[in-house]
């Protein structure tokens, strides 16, 4: 297994948990691709969830949490984040 996931640039406990945590299988586990880490399409671009934090200063806890609650892209970039 470490040697696959060498080779499929993963580290080795993320191949482990992926098949023995998670049940997937062994040739899906290689090449799986999380929800949570696939690029968003914003203004015709793809990003990454940490890039559109990065470019709308908007905390990548903050991100998710929005999202949770059922914001539109739109809305969690374009909301400001209140500090205190």
């Amino acid at each position: 297994l470490k040697d696959w996931a060498r080779e499929y640039g993963i580290s080795y406990t993320t191949l482990i948990a992926r098949i023995f945590r998670y049940n997937i299988p062994f040739e899906q586990a290689l090449t799986f691709i999380d929800d949570r880490d696939k690029p968003i399409e914003w203004n015709g671009k793809l990003w990454s969830r940490q890039e559109l934090c990065n470019a709308y200063n908007i905390p990548l806890i903050n991100f998710y949490d929005r999202t949770h609650k059922g914001w539109s892209l739109e809305k969690i970039l374009l909301t400001p984040v209140k500090t205190n």
